[in-house]
């Protein structure tokens, strides 16, 4: 499946979840939700080519859901920095978005050496 094509079904699956009002925080709050979504798609594509023997196409995979991280760290960030308003959905507390950053700065950590063997094994730096 295309990237591109992926997105699409992802923000067609995501847009009931993006009925709120449009505002700085809420559409944050949404491509944080997505960039989370798309290492889902992301690490699901890389087992099966790894299953499939295309250790290259499952390096290349894993190293866009290590991006999609970082794209979900910087969505929390403007979430965290988006001015308060009342449409906003319900925000979270200083600590539970430390909590949410965390969780993905372990996750990327877990991944690391996945990545490092993954594309070791392609020959791809």
């Amino acid at each position: 499946m295309s990237r591109r094509l992926a997105l699409s079904a992802l923000l067609a699956f995501l847009t009931p979840m993006s009925a709120h009002a449009d505002t700085a925080f809420n559409d944050a709050v949404l491509r944080y939700e997505i960039n989370m979504k798309n290492v889902e798609v992301q690490v699901t594509g890389a087992a099966t080519q790894a299953q499939l023997g295309q250790d290259a196409a499952a390096c290349a995979a894993l190293k866009e859901a290590i991006k999609s991280y970082d794209y979900a760290l910087g969505s929390l960030d403007m979430a965290e920095k988006a001015p308060a308003n009342p449409a906003d959905k319900p925000r979270p507390t200083k600590e539970q978005f430390e909590t949410a950053r965390q969780d993905i700065r372990d996750k990327k950590a877990m991944f690391a050496p996945i990545v490092e063997e993954s594309c070791n094994r392609a020959k791809v730096k």
